[in-house]
């Protein structure tokens, strides 16, 4: 196995290599990067989990903070960026301490400034928004010019070089075939989905994120498991049948077709996505109950709150999706977790789950969350 970490020797008496000296900086930065920082992201699409690797996932773009995503911009179709820091892992090689595998890249405003095609005249498409991560070495704004002196022949001339070898980023806004479902394009070569969007038959205005934007940033930190117990406090909101009969050990329906819903702890999530969330109960495998991961908005007035669907599944494991993990701070299926106080509307992300029959237990949800 190649030594992962690297440093550079010198030896008294020794001729003085550049190579030697740029190494010095290279080593320094694939050890803090694919070791300090890459050591902690663990891939929730591949599986949750301690990572055995130090490869944080080739598919994926990484968030190092909370910004560094993609919004509607105020013109019509536009699709802009806002700042923040990004990271990508490059798709070649293995982490050995030479060079930096694990990039970061700080995102301008509006450095990233697309505008979709309108919608098809019948069926509706998804587009993505495709990043690149990559060094560059010879950009030729980084030229100075310096004395140079020949190391065979000493003699001595003015030459150009470009001093700096930096990260770049290239941005891609790839289209996708209209359908009746669609589906999303294949990510070009080298890049890493930022975000989706979904456009509707014709659409020719500015677009709606909360409903048809997908962005699929990963943060850049551990996951973390929680686990949260029933009672009637606040994370569990039962809308009939359920209610009847609230056990020692958790909630347990009465009929089919009850419905619950149930919600993560405000406290310590905000700014983190649901990768999975995982019913623990005794649940009937013929008639299994369906679960629906829902954005729901919990308005001011009474009887105002709805429900957006963002997945589902049966409770018969693991309830994920198949195309991303869902943010918790607003910028897809968004959750403002923070107490709703007074008359102000909210967002909540949670599960809403309806029985297949009489006498289904839910004992615990498991709340799989990767945090910025």
């Amino acid at each position: 196995m190649a030594n992962e970490v690297r440093e550079v020797q010198f030896f008294d008496g020794e001729g003085l290599d550049p190579a030697d000296l740029n190494n010095l900086q290279r080593h320094l930065r694939a050890q803090l990067w694919d070791l300090a920082v890459s050591l902690r992201i663990r891939n929730g699409v591949a599986g949750v989990g301690e990572r055995t690797g130090v490869r944080p996932g080739e598919t994926l773009c990484f968030a190092l903070g909370g910004g560094g995503y993609i919004e509607p911009g105020a013109s019509a179709r536009q699709l802009v960026s806002a700042r923040g820091l990004i990271g990508q892992c490059l798709n070649a090689g293995v982490p050995d301490g030479t060079d930096p595998l694990f990039l970061t890249y700080y995102l301008n405003t509006q450095e990233i400034d697309f505008t979709t095609a309108i919608g098809d005249a019948t069926n509706p498409r998804i587009d993505l928004v495709c990043i690149k991560l990559e060094h560059e070495a010879a950009d030729a704004a980084d030229n100075v010019t310096r004395d140079f002196k020949d190391a065979t022949t000493g003699l001595l001339s003015s030459q150009t070089f470009a001093k700096k070898r930096k990260v770049k980023m290239s941005a891609q806004l790839v289209a996708g075939t209209p359908a009746a479902s669609p589906t999303e394009p294949a990510v070009p070569a080298g890049f890493v989905k930022l975000a989706g969007i979904l456009v509707p038959a014709t659409h020719n205005t500015t677009h709606d994120w909360l409903t048809n934007g997908r962005d699929y940033r990963m943060p850049a930190n551990s996951i973390v498991q929680n686990t949260y117990t029933f009672g009637n406090g606040g994370g569990v909101n039962v809308e009939s049948g359920w209610a009847t009969a609230i056990t020692s050990g958790g909630l347990q329906s009465s009929a089919a077709s009850q419905v619950v819903r149930i919600f993560p702890p405000a406290h310590g999530f905000f700014n983190a996505r649901l990768l999975r969330a995982r019913i623990v109960g005794d649940l009937s495998l013929t008639t299994p109950a369906t679960v629906e991961v829902i954005r729901r908005f919990h308005a001011a007035t009474a009887g105002g709150d709805t429900d957006t669907v963002l997945a589902t599944g049966t409770a018969s494991g693991y309830l994920g999706s198949a195309t991303e993990a869902f943010w918790m701070n607003g910028r897809r299926g968004g959750v403002q977790l923070e107490a709703n106080g007074g008359a102000q509307d909210a967002e909540t992300i949670g599960l809403k789950i309806t029985s297949g029959a009489a006498n289904q237990i839910i004992r615990f949800v498991r709340w799989e969350l990767a945090g910025v």
